[in-house]
């Protein structure tokens, strides 16, 4: 892919990845990549600024988006579990209310926090004192 190309193709990833985790709110996609608002995110779409790697690894840390601005013929074919409930995908996602693509909806931040939680709820279900006290104390 030559330069002009792959600038194209990024632009168009970044604008998918937009409507895929912030349902095309350029601003709330910002303070997810822990900046203060959309207008960097806006620059990168007019091809005013670039779309650095280092913007590229941050969108790709989020669940479910890793491989996302690989070229389609590098990119992974595998089943997005977050475009479908992942007991359709055929995972082992116990939860039938709760999707992962609504949990990829959540910012890093709001993501430890479940785990923390559920990870004390868990111990508590199960009995186990000594690794409840020890999430909590690794959650703060």
């Amino acid at each position: 892919m030559n330069e002009i190309n792959m600038t194209e193709y990024r632009i168009q990833r970044l604008k998918d990845a937009i409507d895929h985790i912030s349902k095309g709110n350029k601003s709330d996609f910002g303070r997810k990549l822990d900046m203060r608002d959309g207008a960097f995110i806006r620059q990168m779409l007019a091809g005013t600024r670039p779309i650095t790697e280092k913007t590229i690894r941050s969108i790709e840390a989020f669940h479910g988006m890793e491989d996302w601005f690989a070229p389609p013929s590098k990119q992974k074919q595998k089943v997005s579990a977050t475009n479908k409930n992942a007991q359709e995908a055929g995972t082992d996602w116990p939860f039938k209310r709760l999707s992962l693509e609504r949990l990829s909806q959540l910012d890093k931040d709001c993501l430890k926090v479940v785990e923390n939680r559920l990870i004390d709820l868990v111990d508590v279900l199960l009995g186990d004192q000594s690794s409840q006290s020890a999430a909590s104390k690794s959650s703060k």
